[in-house]
């Protein structure tokens, strides 16, 4: 029950600003053509950068640094700075988080099949993309309302800091053997409280 509900909760946020920020294209450019090709450069620049944290660093660090970052964008979004004619820091924002926010998405594809136990894997990740599909009507009303610049960019900031502080609770998974059922995870969960604990005893 603790796996499923944190991962639909990081889910349904992640999707949110995903599918918010996908279906914002009038925030990359003028023109909607520069808009979609923006938004191309930012997803292929989004998989390579996913692909090497990947390689270099775990998921659960992978998934932190990426919200951290788009939440910290979010934040200085709300700025109201005019950085040349055409852009403005918020069409920075928007673009530069907007590759923050699919790595994360695309990211949670695999960590979530690798949280859930074998037993329950279908039915966590079914789950999951139900709930993804239903933010996917949330992100783009919230993108199109009519809101302040202070307004969006602080949900959406406060959004990526809710799927910040739930990521810290995922446990982690690479290169450790996959939950057969729901045993294996609460025997995990109370393995790493001891290890945590045992750390801060030593320090």
């Amino acid at each position: 029950a603790v796996v499923s509900t944190q991962s639909t909760g990081c889910w349904f946020f992640e999707s949110i600003l995903f599918f918010g920020l996908a279906f914002g294209w009038g925030r990359f450019a003028d023109s909607i053509y520069l808009s979609y090709v923006y938004s191309g450069a930012a997803e292929t620049i989004s998989s390579y950068l996913l692909l090497i944290s990947l390689k270099f660093t775990t998921r659960k660090t992978t998934t932190f640094v990426f919200l951290s970052g788009a939440a910290v964008l979010f934040f200085l979004g709300m700025l109201d700075i005019q950085l040349s004619p055409i852009w403005t820091l918020e069409r920075i924002i928007s673009l530069t988080s907007y590759v923050f926010c699919n790595s994360a998405i695309c990211l949670m594809f695999l960590y979530t099949s690798e949280i859930a136990p074998t037993t329950h894997r279908g039915l966590i990740v079914g789950m999951c993309s139900f709930v993804s599909n239903a933010a996917g009507f949330c992100g783009p009303l919230i993108s199109a309302a009519s809101l302040t610049r202070l307004q969006r960019m602080g949900l959406f900031g406060s959004l990526a800091a809710s799927c910040v502080a739930m990521s810290l609770l995922f446990p982690e998974t690479k290169n450790a053997i996959l939950p057969e059922t729901a045993g294996d995870i609460s025997r995990r969960r109370t393995a790493q409280k001891l290890d945590t604990l045992g750390r801060c005893l030593k320090g």
